[in-house]
């Protein structure tokens, strides 16, 4: 992955002085960038070499789309970085609501670094395109997790419906402002729905939680 990022820097330093000197350069780097997570998973089966590999990588699509112009370069960049963030904390032991979490917190960056760059006009709309719907992608992916998780009830404790709301309520005000940035009415609704659904599962922790209920048992006494 190292060599990746020396190969593909190269390719645009030589860019700068002849464009026919980038392409071999970024695209050998390219492929060397596919090989190392490949190598890293044959070689290395524990650890934290693949995660971080991904990672790498993830970063490097993003550093050579937006250095490229090459819109399309946001997909596997969106992708193979939040693959690796995911690795790497799994191979942690971090449990899986707070997975999830982070999952919906990248989401919500990539929209929020997108709406960032078109307010300081470094970048269009159309340009971020991709990066938006890989955002929205993760996002959806993120929330079916959690409401497969909420299909055994029985199993879904309070601190997993926090961390449900959590991430609602984090999508809700990232697609708030979303909407507001791309006028776009239709997400301004689906902020409000996020919002409201996270309000919900936080007044249905606390009220059915187990110190809740015995406060509640006593005062009917």
């Amino acid at each position: 992955a190292a060599l990746a990022w020396g190969m593909v820097s190269v390719g645009h330093g030589l860019g700068s002085l002849e464009m026919r000197y980038r392409r071999p350069w970024r695209w050998m780097g390219l492929i060397v960038s596919v090989v190392a997570p490949i190598s890293a998973a044959l070689i290395v089966h524990r650890g934290y070499t693949l995660g971080i590999c991904l990672l790498l990588v993830g970063l490097l699509y993003f550093a050579d789309a937006f250095a490229a112009q090459r819109p399309r370069g946001l997909v596997p960049a969106g992708l193979v970085t939040a693959w690796g963030a995911m690795l790497l904390l799994d191979r942690a032991g971090v449990r899986s609501d707070p997975r999830i979490f982070i999952l919906a917190l990248m989401a919500a960056s990539y929209l929020s670094i997108g709406l960032w760059r078109e307010f300081k006009k470094t970048a269009i709309h159309t340009f971020l395109l991709p990066l938006y719907r890989t955002a929205h992608f993760l996002a959806g992916l993120a929330l079916l997790v959690v409401y497969l998780r909420a299909v055994d009830a029985y199993d879904w404790t309070d601190e997993m419906r926090l961390w449900a709301a959590a991430v609602h309520i984090l999508l809700g005000a990232t697609y708030g402002l979303y909407a507001w940035g791309a006028y776009a009415r239709g997400w301004a609704h689906a902020s409000i729905w996020l919002l409201v659904a996270g309000g919900g599962l936080v007044i249905l922790a606390y009220s059915t939680g187990e110190g809740r209920s015995e406060i509640g048992r006593a005062s009917c006494r």
